[in-house]
């Protein structure tokens, strides 16, 4: 048998073996606990949604999108990434205005150690962040989008059967600004959570933390608990 046929052996072999996945969709709501923005209003929640692509294995390739603040303002922060902000029509607002979101792919191992259930995470991904801000009774508006790599770690843990717990700590130590001036900003953020999973159904809750800063422009500090519902094949 020549070399080439003994490979593509393998990788049937492997195909076959390895569990394949496709397609989960988690949306959820996180409850944003005393949020350290520019804003003076509270922000209530953050709505996010997690795609899972595709799965192989231990290895995730996911994108995650998220957005609080007034949803009939949310086009903003798609003008602020294409660089087309309408900034005389958000100062000519007679009321504070603020959004904030991101948006993120990445490439994540779970990979099991075969030990009382332990596995260590890893992720390497791409993110989008900004937020835009107008104070009441201004005219002026102040915004920031930022881009670049982070890498997260952590470990996970099966407590009972389809019901696992994980911690993970996000790191992007220097994104830059998308569009105009060169400025850095760091990225940070945790995730303590618990995950259950069924055919079909997938459930999580937990507690988690983002944080942007930048070196001038505004940034934001969030927090709070979560809870996130979701179908996956």
């Amino acid at each position: 048998m020549s070399r080439k046929s003994v490979g593509l052996a393998i990788i049937m072999l492997l195909v076959f073996t390895i569990s394949v996945s496709a397609l989960e969709l988690t949306g959820d709501i996180w409850i944003l606990q005393n949020p350290e923005t520019p804003a003076t209003e509270d922000l209530g929640h953050m709505q996010r949604a997690e795609f899972t692509l595709l799965g192989i294995g231990p290895i995730r390739l996911m994108s995650e999108f998220e957005f609080a603040g007034d949803r009939q303002r949310i086009a903003d922060l798609f003008h602020l990434l294409r660089d087309n902000l309408d900034a005389d029509s958000i100062g000519a607002l007679d009321q504070e205005l603020y959004v904030v979101g991101g948006m993120t792919s990445r490439a994540r191992v779970d990979w099991p150690l075969l030990v009382n259930g332990i596995s260590v995470i890893g992720s390497v991904g791409y993110r989008v962040s900004g937020n835009v801000f107008k104070a009441d009774g201004a005219t002026e508006v102040e915004s920031g989008i930022y881009h670049g790599l982070t890498y997260a770690g952590g470990v996970g843990m099966e407590l009972i059967r389809s019901l696992r717990i994980s911690a993970i700590y996000e790191i992007g130590p220097s994104l830059q600004t998308l569009h105009g001036n060169d400025q850095s900003a760091m990225w940070t953020g945790w995730d303590l959570g618990l995950d259950y999973r069924i055919p079909f159904f997938v459930g999580k809750a937990g507690y988690r933390s983002q944080e942007l800063d930048p070196e001038t422009d505004k940034g934001f500090k969030l927090g709070g608990p979560y809870i996130s519902v979701g179908i996956h094949f």
